[in-house]
């Protein structure tokens, strides 16, 4: 058995930084991970989008990142931004290749109502 499982580091995908699209972000639980994750690669996060229905949870998403700022379907891209929209209504420009990580924290129920 190989013993290289999992030897490759974040910093191989782009010298620059990570560039992240986060799914289902929620309060941003993953993007935290992926931000400890990488300061023991020494890399940075250096943009994130991210996408959730839910407006209380992005308002707090922007709460806990202070770079993250809420924007509508309209607005001009930002590095990091919190949008609330479906997933199923993403296109392909929503997407635009700008990312070397994608994630996602889909909700642990099937129906969830506010």
């Amino acid at each position: 058995m190989d013993s290289k499982c999992g030897s490759e580091s974040f910093t191989s995908l782009d010298p620059k930084g990570v560039r992240m699209i986060e799914f289902f972000s929620g309060i941003g639980g993953m993007r935290y991970g992926v931000e400890q994750a990488l300061r023991f690669e020494n890399a940075v996060l250096v943009g994130c989008k991210a996408y959730e229905i839910s407006l209380y949870a992005n308002k707090t998403y922007a709460c806990n990142f202070q770079d993250a700022i809420v924007t509508s379907s309209k607005s001009k891209s930002e590095p990091f931004s919190v949008q609330t929209k479906l997933v199923e209504q993403l296109k392909a420009k929503d997407l635009d290749g700008a990312a070397d990580l994608w994630t996602m924290s889909p909700p642990c129920q099937p129906f969830v109502s506010f």
